[in-house]
């Protein structure tokens, strides 16, 4: 495994000299087995910044793919600990999550049996001091070949909450699965299922609390399904309530502050549109819905404190940042960061801490049929007025991307891919998140 730590001795320099770049403090770039790798997910727990990714294996045949999970120090990215799995014998690059409490971490993926490629839900709960596995679960929760996905993986001091699907009794559907682990053992607490003969019903992401599970997924035949949003009792899995919203799909949901929010897309006679929906967390009842959507785009994360959402929307060419009333649904403030013709940029994750505004994605050449080039790409903003506080772009090459982000009080950590030569390696960048560190671009 070749891993490279680059670390940099942060300096405030001038507004001009910090508008090229973000103030950086270490990355880690890391090629496993030779093949293709990529970050997924991330998590905080104490010093320690927990990673979850694939890593190619090459071999005779087709390539296989691990499943990474990795702890790093907050302060350097020096790896205190590493574990590889076995999660898919073709290759296929799959959702692998990661979640964290207790000093404990979590990690699910797909996991494809060679033998009757019946494919598995693997759980495993790791202590973050030292990486020893806690538990391992392995089900299988369906008979049909490769039918049987993960889709969401959550954490509470308690609980470790499971969302995928699986092929219907009837064999012609995909059925929701939402599996609650006891924290500490990782023995089944309960498991919500719902099939439904001729069609899709699929949890696409959950969050939870002591209290409640609340679930966003897609319901309906697979040419037309409609959003649900669901809670579940924590303790018990028992259906508190459903609000359904036609020709919606669902891609992240918040629980804050009494409220679920969910974001994603909704399809119009123009084609797609973004969307934004908040509801109570007591009932169900819709409070309010995004009334100035972006024609073609998809609002990919968001972002949520007591009295804000901030999300990041994408279309084809261009990407928006928005800050919303939490309260009303009212717009706060909107910015477009200008994108030089012939390319197309946007971002695909968010996070808010210090009186800051985190996103982060990638940006490149758009030429169809000429020369690629993406680079990841990184800004900063002021959460109460939107105004840019820094712009950093990195890894210029072939193929370069951002899947996720996390911010800690003095740190901000983004997770994904470069190209380094005939493949791509996980890259970590570690950024300063305290206010008085973020340089101002003027």
């Amino acid at each position: 495994m070749l891993i490279r730590v680059l670390c940099v001795v942060l300096l405030l320099a001038t507004p001009g000299a910090a508008a090229a770049q973000g103030p950086l403090l270490w990355e880690l770039q890391q090629d496993f087995n030779g093949g293709d790798d990529d970050v997924r997910g991330l998590t905080l727990s104490g010093r320690s910044v927990i990673i979850v990714g694939n890593a190619g294996v090459p071999s005779d045949g087709p390539d296989e793919n691990n499943e990474v999970i990795q702890a790093v120090a907050r302060p350097t990215g020096a790896v205190q600990w590493s574990n590889e799995t076995l999660l898919s014998p073709a290759g296929t690059h799959g959702w692998v999550f990661v979640a964290s409490s207790q000093r404990r971490a979590y990690v699910v993926g797909t996991l494809e049996q060679p033998s009757d490629r019946l494919n598995a839900f693997l759980v495993r709960g790791y202590d973050v001091a030292t990486g020893e596995l806690l538990w391992q679960d392995v089900s299988v929760p369906s008979d049909q070949v490769d039918a049987a996905r993960v889709t969401a993986l959550e954490a509470t001091a308690s609980r470790v909450v499971v969302a995928g699907y699986a092929g219907n009794q009837t064999r012609n559907g995909l059925g929701l699965v939402i599996r609650a682990h006891d924290a500490t053992t990782g023995a089944v607490l309960w498991e919500a299922r719902d099939d439904r003969p001729g069609l899709d019903v699929i949890p696409w992401t959950v969050k939870a609390n002591e209290r409640r599970v609340v679930v966003a997924g897609s319901i309906g035949p697979d040419t037309a399904r409609d959003l649900f949003v669901r809670s579940y009792d924590a303790a018990s899995g028992r259906l508190e309530w459903e609000t359904i919203r036609q020709a919606a799909t669902p891609i992240k949901i918040a629980l804050v502050s009494g409220r679920v929010v969910v974001a994603g897309l909704a399809r119009v006679t123009s084609g797609t549109q973004s969307y934004l929906l908040a509801a109570s967390a007591r009932n169900g009842s819709v409070l309010w819905e995004d009334t100035a959507p972006v024609n073609q785009g998809v609002l990919n994360d968001i972002a949520v404190t007591g009295d804000r959402v901030f999300g990041v929307i994408r279309t084809a060419f261009t990407a928006t940042i928005r800050a919303y009333n939490a309260a009303t649904g009212n717009i706060v403030w909107q910015e477009q960061p200008a994108i030089p013709a012939g390319m197309a940029g946007g971002f695909s994750t968010i996070g808010q801490r210090n009186n800051a505004v985190f996103v982060a994605g990638s940006i490149g050449s758009d030429f169809p049929g000429g020369p690629q080039s993406t680079s990841i790409w990184v800004q900063a903003y002021d959460a109460g007025a939107g105004q840019l506080l820094w712009d950093d772009r990195s890894h210029a090459g072939n193929n370069a991307g951002v899947f996720d982000l996390v911010v800690g009080s003095r740190r901000l950590f983004i997770a994904g891919f470069a190209q380094a030569g005939s493949h791509t390696d996980w890259v970590i960048r570690a950024y300063d998140s305290r206010a008085d560190a973020l340089p101002l671009i003027p």
